[in-house]
């Protein structure tokens, strides 16, 4: 028989070769560490969410107009009219400050005798209740019959506003007053009134009613003086002289106020004051806060300057309106929240009085961490265009 051949055994590797086979691993290694690490880096990605709480401010910005506007004016016209009112002002109510006077009113004299019965003026005629009047004249009343006069308490004050009363003449004998006497049938009044006395505020209303009424009149007249080119307006009301016959304190019941003012008229073209308005309120909001809406849309509007003969006159616009945080603020300054974990993050931004909450989330899911890089972080208001 033959004999089998003895199989070659396998020869050991070199030293070189396991070197460079564990160079190539770990350069592997190294190579897909390297490629996780870089893909870590481009598509690791935070996304930061913020909920803002609308802050309300009141802005005011200056609008020129002028007949020949330059790039930052509106083209407009001014117009102006001068008039003068008298009116007279009749006080209402019954006033509030009392004054104490002496009662009156009618009686008539009574005479039950068969004689005519003459008293002289200044008779006193005295009261149920004990309060003495006089006669204000001299009567003469015929047999069986009654005159009417006039009298008027002895002494100041409210006692003597009596109701209706019979009254006995003393000056006559004891035995006659029975006969001879006066009765009323209405009440005295004026032992205590209440006067209407002119007050600082009765000639502060008078002048802002007469001053709406010349301002009226003025809008009028310089509204239909002629056909304008544009189609929005504001006037305003200048007053030049004042001039009343009345006093403070001074009793009465109607006084006299006359005014003489300077209207003014300022027209120009509303869709270029808009523009001019929206971009004024937008360069008016604070650093790291941006206009999102303007409450119900009205400005308030005032000339503010005015120059006829120039034309050109300048608007005062207040405006209400709402802002919220943009990504300008120093809240959102990227730096502090590098390496950070949401938490944290949450913590900072909720803190703020601009900001109603705050949510993290991430690219790929498993992070957490916000990234070390800054063009990795994104932060996305609600609300902001």
């Amino acid at each position: 028989m033959k004999k089998k051949k003895q199989q070659k055994s396998a020869r050991p590797l070199s030293r070189s070769l396991r070197v460079y086979q564990k160079l190539s691993l770990l350069f592997f290694v190294f190579s897909v560490l390297l490629l996780l690490g870089v893909l870590y880096l481009s598509l690791s990605q935070a996304v930061i969410r913020i909920a803002p709480i609308p802050r309300a401010i009141s802005s005011s910005i200056a609008i020129d107009v002028h007949q020949n506007p330059g790039a930052l004016q509106v083209a407009g016209e001014i117009a102006e009219v001068q008039l003068e009112r008298t009116k007279t002002v009749t006080l209402q109510g019954n006033g509030t400050d009392p004054v104490k006077g002496r009662s009156s009113g009618m009686v008539f004299v009574v005479n039950e005798t068969s004689g005519q019965v003459d008293l002289v003026a200044n008779t006193r005629v005295l009261s149920d209740s004990g309060i003495l009047f006089r006669l204000q004249e001299a009567v003469s009343v015929p047999a069986n019959d009654q005159v009417e006069v006039a009298v008027l308490a002895d002494e100041e004050g409210e006692e003597g506003d009596i109701e209706p009363s019979r009254f006995t003449i003393p000056g006559l004998p004891e035995n006659a007053q029975t006969v001879v006497y006066a009765i009323s049938t209405k009440a005295m009044v004026g032992g205590l009134r209440f006067v209407r006395v002119i007050s600082q505020d009765d000639l502060e209303r008078a002048e802002v009613e007469l001053t709406a009424e010349l301002l009226k009149q003025g809008i009028d007249e310089l509204k239909g003086t002629e056909t304008r080119d544009f189609d929005d307006e504001i006037f305003d009301i200048e007053i030049l002289t004042r001039i009343t016959n009345a006093a403070i304190g001074e009793e009465a019941s109607s006084f006299d106020i006359g005014l003489s003012a300077r209207i003014f008229g300022v027209f120009f073209d509303a869709s270029a004051f808009q523009t001019q308005v929206e971009n004024g309120l937008r360069l008016s909001a604070d650093d790291g806060f941006e206009l999102v809406s303007i409450y119900d849309d009205v400005y308030r509007r005032a000339i503010q300057f005015v120059d006829v003969q120039s034309g050109v006159a300048r608007i005062a616009v207040t405006v209400d309106m709402l802002s919220i945080i943009t990504n300008t603020n120093e809240l959102l300054n990227l730096d502090q929240f590098l390496g950070k974990a949401p938490g944290e993050v949450e913590a900072i931004l909720e803190a703020s009085e601009a900001i109603e909450s705050a949510s993290i989330s991430f690219t790929p899911f498993w992070l957490k961490r916000i990234p070390t890089l800054r063009d990795h972080i994104k932060v996305v208001i609600e609300g902001l265009k």
